[in-house]
Formats: structure tokens, C-alpha cells, sequence
């Protein structure tokens, strides 16, 4: 399901705003070998893979055990403005099995990942 992002941080590690979220579907065994796609919701109505670059800003993603978290910065590497208004994500959680059992998926399309993750999740639920 869609999420709504208008609240960050900012991060003076990374330079950049930063959203962090805890999601359970992010088990060891995905961190370690699975992966974790964003994707970005664009007003014609599309989904654009993270990490992605609007008008010299990108954001970008980062996962591990329990979670990800999602990253606005300038491409140049300067911290950026505030990111204001309201994004809206999608969050794709692909297990090794699903990887495994869907090789020629491109993952960083959403329709295509959606697809494989539906076809294989009751083998995911089970070899996570």
C-alpha cells in the first residue's frame, strides 16, 4: 500500500532529510539477501525506482534488519531545502526465495516486481 512522507530529519552524516520506517517484512535473511525497492509516486500517476533525481534533488534508500529508510538530498552533495509538501512511496519487499524463483524479474519496475512478489508469496511467508 501507498505511504504519505512529510515529515524528515535532517542527517548531517549523510547531508541529507531522512524518513525512517520499521517494517517486520524486513527480515534478516532479506537484509542479507533479498532487497528492498522504493518507489516514488509522480503526479501523471507512475512509479519511479529509488533512487531517483528531480531537478538537481534525489532521493535515494537504504534498508537493514526491521526496516528502511528513505533519503532527500542535492546531487552536488549540499543538504538540501527542506523537502516540503507530501511524497508518496511504495515499498517492495523481496524475499531470496522470490528473487531466486523469479530471475529474469526486473525489480525495479513496479508493475513487474508487484507480478512476481503476488505470485510467489506463500513461498516467501514460509523460506523468509
Amino acid at each position: 500500500d501507498p505511504f504519505n512522507v512529510s515529515s524528515w530529519t535532517f542527517s548531517s552524516s549523510d547531508n541529507a532529510y531522512v524518513a525512517s520506517f520499521n517494517d517486520p517484512d524486513v527480515t534478516a535473511s532479506v537484509a542479507a539477501h533479498g532487497v528492498v525497492e522504493l518507489f516514488l509516486l509522480y503526479s501523471d500517476g507512475t512509479w519511479r525506482n529509488l533512487p531517483d533525481i528531480i531537478g538537481g534533488t534525489e532521493f535515494y534508500s537504504k534498508f537493514s534488519t526491521g526496516g528502511f529508510d528513505i533519503y532527500f538530498t542535492n546531487v552536488d552533495g549540499t543538504a538540501p531545502a527542506f523537502p516540503t509538501g507530501t511524497w508518496t512511496f511504495r515499498s517492495v519487499v523481496i524475499a531470496p526465495a522470490q528473487k531466486q524463483a523469479h530471475p529474469n524479474t526486473n525489480w525495479k519496475n513496479y508493475n513487474e516486481a508487484m507480478v512476481a512478489v503476488n505470485a510467489t508469496s506463500s513461498v516467501s511467508n514460509s523460506q523468509q
